[in-house]
């Protein structure tokens, strides 16, 4: 409120300074903890009901996974070259922009955006490989919950590197304001 009564607008709110913006930190999290909890269109919660349930909800596991494999797997194979294609350009392109160029906003993307791109890859080949086996059962939630363990790991990984960025970033930027 105190920007637009001292002339600023709505998108002062919204600064392209990405790793010492809340914004970002939060889009972060959301991201990975979406991608962590959602394995092949899998939630967690239900391969764990499952595991330790058995039955109707071993069950309900089966054939969400057997509609996220496929759906992954149609995809893929009918614009899987497209999406590659798209994945690798905007990739290059941010980390071009981002790290050649110097754009705070771009390096931020690109260190969100590019560990998400590889977990995506990753479950392609996850599905396809599942849909190859016919997996359904134990075979499927242990193939899901090591997928989603290796997901967290990337995760991890991603958000200390974004912190390593971002603090690099912002010391080098305060250096320089130095006189």
């Amino acid at each position: 409120m105190a920007a637009r009564a001292a002339g600023g607008s709505l998108f002062d709110l919204f600064e392209t300074a990405t790793f010492d913006n809340v914004w970002y930190w939060i889009i972060t999290v959301i991201a990975w903890s979406m991608t962590c909890h959602w394995t092949l269109g899998v939630p967690y919660d239900v391969i764990v009901q499952a595991d330790q349930r058995g039955g109707e909800a071993a069950s309900h596991v089966d054939a969400v996974g057997a509609a996220g494999i496929a759906r992954i797997t149609a995809a893929v194979r009918s614009a899987g070259l497209f999406i590659a294609a798209l994945a690798g350009f905007i990739g290059a392109s941010l980390v071009t922009i981002g790290f050649w160029s110097g754009v705070e906003i771009a390096q931020g993307a690109a260190v969100l955006i590019l560990p998400l791109m590889l977990v995506a890859a990753l479950n392609v080949r996850l599905a396809f490989r599942l849909e190859r086996m016919q997996a359904r059962g134990a075979t499927l939630r242990r193939a899901l919950n090591r997928r989603r363990f290796w997901n967290q790991v990337i995760g991890l990984a991603s958000i200390v590197v974004a912190a390593g960025v971002g603090a690099l970033h912002i010391v080098s930027r305060d250096l320089a304001a130095i006189p």
